[in-house]
């Protein structure tokens, strides 16, 4: 029998902090290889403690007083208006201890977005695979400018938005698991005066709505049955 009763499941938008939506890039380099990559993140936790106590120092300074994108705030709150869930997730270098310096730097994160009017339903800090986390949390899609993050989740069959920087430029998007804003309206006038942020509220619209169509002609066809 079908489920008439049966309800639309919601779309997860989620994205990385640091990079797509604080400006990091006097950051920039070609190849990000340091202490976001789990592993070499193991190993800056078994530094001397006032090496660590130093690191963590400077990562809760620059959590809270980090720099946020200025076309970031517009675009999730566009996505918030379409009925998204929204989830940061980052592997921010001191987010998952549990000591003090951890939770310095979980509140001023936090405390950095809701500044900085970035509306968000959860933060979670990690230090594993982002793809298992997107698939626990069945994220549609995220944000991420992480190469390694980006073929990643992207194999583990959730599709990522590249958020474009130099060290990321070489990942071509695929149209169906690999999206970059820079390449979205290439041959269109419309990607004129437009910024990264604006685009990709494009992309996400659309899959929302794709999401929302598939839904629909899936319950009419009485794929969602009664049990």
């Amino acid at each position: 029998m079908v489920d008439s009763s049966a309800v639309y499941p919601g779309f997860t938008f989620a994205s990385d902090i640091d990079g797509p939506i604080v400006n990091n890039d006097f950051l920039t380099r070609k190849k990000p290889q340091n202490f976001v990559v789990s592993g070499n993140q193991q190993k800056l936790y078994n530094l001397h403690p006032a090496i660590k106590t130093f690191l963590y120092h400077g990562m809760a300074l620059y959590s809270k007083h980090a720099i946020i994108r200025p076309d970031a705030s517009p675009t999730f709150h566009k996505i918030k208006q379409s009925d998204a869930k929204i989830i940061a997730i980052t592997k921010r270098f001191g987010g998952i201890e549990q000591s003090k310096h951890g939770d310095r730097i979980r509140a001023n994160t936090e405390l950095s977005l809701m500044n900085k009017d970035i509306p968000y339903d959860d933060i979670i800090f990690v230090d594993t695979n982002k793809a298992d986390e997107c698939l626990a949390l069945n994220v549609d899609v995220i944000v991420e400018d992480n190469p390694d993050n980006i073929m990643a989740i992207s194999k583990a069959g959730v599709k990522v938005i590249v958020y474009p920087t130099k060290y990321n430029d070489f990942i071509e998007a695929d149209g169906e698991f690999i999206f970059r804003p820079d390449q979205w309206f290439k041959d269109y006038e419309e990607s004129i005066g437009l910024s990264s942020w604006d685009i990709i509220f494009l992309i996400v619209h659309d899959m929302i709505q794709e999401k929302k169509a598939k839904y629909e002609y899936d319950k009419e066809k009485g794929l969602y049955l009664t049990k």
